[in-house]
C-alpha cells in the first residue's frame, strides 16, 4: 500500500503546482499489488497513465547487471518501456 500513499501524495503535490502529470505503474499485475487501487484513482482523478508489466526478464536482466531493454527487447516490460518512451517524446516534443 505505500506505493498507493506515495502515488496520492504526489498527485496532490503536483494538482499544486499545476504540472501536467504522466502515472508510470511499475511491475503491474505482480500478486499482492494495488494496480486496481491505483488505476481506479488515476482514471476517477483524469490521470494518464501506463503500465510495465512484471515479468521474469526484467528479473533476469537486473541479476546480470543490464537493462531489460537491452537484454530482453521483445520482452513484455522491454515493450511496454519503450511505448511509453515514444509516447513521452511525443508529449515533450509537442509542449516545446
Amino acid at each position: 500500500m505505500l506505493g498507493f500513499h506515495d502515488l496520492k501524495k504526489l498527485y496532490s503535490l503536483i494538482r499544486s503546482m499545476n504540472k501536467k502529470s504522466i502515472a508510470i505503474i511499475n511491475k503491474y499485475g505482480l500478486k499482492g499489488g494495488v494496480q486496481d487501487e491505483q488505476e481506479e484513482f488515476l482514471r476517477n482523478n483524469r490521470v494518464q497513465y501506463e503500465k510495465i508489466p512484471y515479468d521474469e526478464y526484467m528479473v533476469k536482466a537486473y541479476v546480470s547487471g543490464e537493462t531489460v531493454v537491452e537484454a530482453y527487447p521483445d520482452s513484455p516490460s522491454a515493450r511496454s518501456i519503450k511505448k511509453i518512451v515514444k509516447n513521452l517524446e511525443k508529449i515533450m516534443f509537442r509542449s516545446a
